[in-house]
């Protein structure tokens, strides 16, 4: 299939995206992506795109939005990495290849936090914080909770700082592999949250190509059918966690009986449950001290 992209010059931005949709749906693709790469290029929000989608499209534009759809259909390059950014829990947070991009089910676990949670922790722990959306959106809802979060990745730490600097929030972030990244004189923790690397390489196939080709290996897979970080944590977690402190867990969406099961014979005196994500599968482990 032909996989040209090429767009006359004289479009309004309606147009091109109404081009651009059909083009990603030809081959296989999200046409949504192709709204969210056009905005994420202008720096746009959608008031700005109904104010301003019958405009002439500027030729600059036209040509980065076409190179970009090109590599989407061709290289499954991702529409997230292309813009730099995305839209989480009402904020722009900047991405990279460098950290994961974030999805909804971890958007979700987020607001529940936010609605859910009383009283509001005072000390909040980020483990593996990647580009940082979980603890910076708790940090912007809760301005008066200390954040800290940590991550093994440099790289990812960077953009999780850029994204603190940016929303102008304070915390405290530390370079190394979860719990040993932080120095001895940290206090302990009302809530910790984490959205480490969970799955086994078994999925691999189940993966979408995008994932595969461009988001860091490390942010996704783990040893032990992806159990192993999460048993580094059972080990250790009463040091970090205060007493009626609340540790909450991505997971995968059959991983839960079993984790159940690990920090229930860690600490049987805790409450432990799940939650469901939107399709009814596991996806949150909740221990509460």
């Amino acid at each position: 299939m032909n996989k040209a992209c090429n767009f006359p010059n004289d479009l309004t931005y309606r147009e091109a995206l109404q081009r651009a949709s059909s083009f990603l749906l030809a081959h296989g693709q999200d046409e949504e992506a192709a709204y969210h790469l056009l905005l994420g290029l202008k720096s746009w929000q959608p008031s700005d795109w109904f104010s301003r989608q019958f405009n002439q499209a500027d030729l600059g534009f036209l040509t980065n939005y076409q190179h970009g759809l090109r590599r989407m259909v061709t290289d499954d390059y991702p529409w997230q990495y292309l813009v730099g950014e995305v839209f989480f829990y009402q904020h722009v947070f900047k991405v990279s290849e460098d950290c994961l991009i974030p999805r909804p089910e971890t958007e979700a676990l987020v607001a529940y936090l936010i609605d859910h949670l009383n009283p509001i922790p005072k000390r909040i722990l980020d483990l593996a914080t990647g580009s940082g959306v979980i603890g910076l959106s708790l940090k912007t809802a809760w301005p008066d909770s200390d954040l800290v979060a940590s991550d093994i990745s440099q790289p990812a730490l960077d953009v999780a700082i850029a994204n603190a600097d940016f929303l102008d929030l304070p915390a405290k972030f530390y370079q190394g592999d979860l719990f040993q990244a932080l120095p001895s004189d940290e206090e302990k923790f009302d809530l910790i949250v984490t959205n480490p690397p969970y799955i086994s390489n078994d999925e691999r196939p189940l993966m979408s190509k995008s994932t595969l080709k461009f988001e860091p290996p490390e942010a996704l897979f783990a040893k032990s059918q992806g159990l192993a970080i999460y048993i580094d944590i059972a080990q250790v977690l009463d040091k970090y966690l205060a007493a009626d402190g609340l540790f909450v867990a991505e997971i995968g969406y059959q991983q839960g009986p079993v984790l159940v099961d690990l920090f229930t014979q860690a600490y049987p005196q805790a409450k432990i449950w799940l939650r469901q994500d939107f399709a009814g599968l596991d996806r949150n482990l909740f221990v509460k001290f």
